[in-house]
């Protein structure tokens, strides 16, 4: 009787192992199963997070003669003109003095149209303003250019805040540094300086930007070719050959007039 009980605990004691260990082997599977794809799922929402929230660089769609969009009545207001008033071609730029893109078209694309039609008296050009929200010294750059030209000196301080644009976009010392602008370019300091602290050409500047979303600007540098409108950075080849296709227009529509 007592060597029965012996096994009988010895067989139950056996069972018991077994069961726990099936009972190890399933809670083991499950958590192979489940955790792994938690931790996945965790992992892509994780990277589609950080991907959507990187900040993509913008980018200027290339465009050609054939597909440039046309605008008409874009007027140049009274704004400062550059080159002949009477020249045959007139172009009008709206611009942002702390955009990047306006820089670029400055650097390589507004300093060759100068030397090759503005200086030869072929057109005439003229800056609009269209400073962007989120260019937070943009406005006070306009503002510092249309000061400049109270003394005769519009597109030198144009060429200035685009020349050295690194050395106060984005800075809280912007208002001095066009301050000591003003000094370099030889102006009056007491009266420009009086001007830029009082923002006094932000009216004119509002003026422009309703006339822009008119005229459907929605980012700068947007270029107007008489009815022509270029948007971005684009190639000098582009402006060129829109250029001699509009001074050609020109040329025949004057020819048919004086015959």
């Amino acid at each position: 009787m007592k060597k029965n009980h012996i096994w009988t605990t010895t067989l139950i004691l056996v069972m018991g192992i077994i069961i726990g260990f099936l009972i190890g082997r399933i809670s083991i599977k499950e958590q192979i199963t489940t955790t792994p794809q938690a931790s996945s799922d965790q992992t892509v929402l994780s990277v589609e997070k950080s991907a959507t929230n990187q900040p993509q660089p913008p980018t200027i769609a290339a465009i050609t003669p054939k597909t440039l969009d046309q605008v008409d009545g874009v007027s140049i207001d009274d704004d400062y003109v550059l080159g002949r008033t009477d020249a045959p071609l007139t172009i009008i730029e709206f611009t942002d003095y702390q955009c990047p893109f306006c820089k670029k078209y400055f650097d390589n694309v507004f300093s060759k149209i100068k030397s090759e039609y503005i200086n030869t008296g072929k057109i005439r050009y003229v800056i609009r303003d269209f400073p962007l929200d989120e260019h937070p010294q943009a406005l006070l750059a306009a503002n510092a250019a249309q000061c400049a030209g109270e003394q005769g000196k519009y597109f030198e301080m144009h060429d200035q805040l685009f020349t050295e644009q690194n050395k106060w976009s984005y800075q809280s010392n912007a208002l001095s540094t066009f301050k000591t602008y003003g000094t370099k370019l030889g102006l009056e300091a007491n009266k420009f300086n009086a001007c830029l602290d009082s923002g006094k050409y932000e009216s004119e500047i509002a003026k422009d930007i309703a006339d822009a979303e008119k005229y459907t600007v929605l980012s700068t540098p947007t270029i107007f070719i008489n009815n022509s409108k270029i948007v971005g950075a684009q190639s000098y080849d582009l402006f060129k050959t829109t250029i001699d296709s509009e001074l050609a227009k020109a040329a025949a529509k004057n020819k048919k007039q004086t015959n």
